[in-house]
């Protein structure tokens, strides 16, 4: 799958790695079998604590960035203080007004758009809703080199409309968020800034949105809960939205 190994200039060691080995049961007919894990904790679908950005050295609400004792993590809002999220989800589907074809890379999702989209269908966020960008871009999903090339995103302005409406998380099919690469220098990953540091809204990227597009379905229950690994900037995720279909809870 794709992993920021695809990016050297983002890190070096971010493979995914599982070593499963087996030993001797209790006693001569059983064996045992187990893995140890090396993994980027920004790997696949994850959700990002609000520990993985700072500016000027400070977190949200202006928490220290501070790492802790080796083995700890950071001091304080890692993924650990995350709590259980059951919400209300709401899809906002950028594929479906774009022919069926993802985004292009690099393109800016603006405020505007997001806005139209929710107008023409009667639409609207509510406080603590997570909201889910559907671009395409997982398409790409089984190409790594071309997924992690670059993604369309959020601007600054779009992401600071979100955060107004209350949502508490925001979630895209592609790997950054942010839209890459970034039309200049100043605009480099300024989504995660804004959402993470200066509004205390979680993100969630790497989502699969392609089943939950063609069913068509915009509103519906999400569910996301966090291994609360103490001080970790991010970690893999399951979510899962809950969608009536004929009758049924799918």
């Amino acid at each position: 799958m794709p992993t920021l190994d695809h990016r050297p200039q983002a890190s070096v060691t971010a493979a995914f790695e599982m070593i499963t080995g087996g030993f001797k049961g209790p006693n001569s007919s059983t064996q045992i079998f187990s893995d140890r894990l090396t993994l980027h904790s920004h790997t696949g679908t994850h959700i990002d604590a609000l520990a993985h950005w700072a500016v000027d050295g400070l977190h949200f609400q202006g928490a220290p960035a501070e790492v802790g004792p080796q083995g700890s993590g950071m001091s304080g809002l890692g993924v650990d203080v995350i709590p259980p999220i059951l919400t209300r989800g709401l899809l906002i589907d950028l594929v479906a007004d774009n022919g069926g074809a993802p985004l292009k890379r690099g393109a800016q999702v603006e405020a505007d758009v997001i806005d139209a989209y929710l107008s023409e269908r009667e639409l609207s966020i509510q406080e603590g809703d997570v909201v889910l960008i559907r671009t395409g871009w997982a398409q790409h999903w089984t190409e790594p080199q071309l997924y992690m090339s670059g993604a369309p995103g959020l601007t600054e302005e779009a992401a600071r409309s979100l955060c107004d409406h209350g949502c508490i998380a925001i979630g895209m099919d592609q790997w950054s968020i942010d839209a890459m690469p970034p039309t200049s220098d100043s605009e480099q990953f300024i989504v995660h800034t804004v959402c993470l540091v200066q509004r205390g809204v979680y993100l969630i990227e790497n989502l699969d949105l392609e089943m939950l597009g063609r069913l068509g379905q915009p509103v519906f229950a999400f569910v996301l809960l966090v291994v609360p690994v103490l001080g970790a900037t991010g970690f893999p995720v399951q979510p899962v939205a809950l969608v009536e279909r004929e009758g049924a809870n799918r």
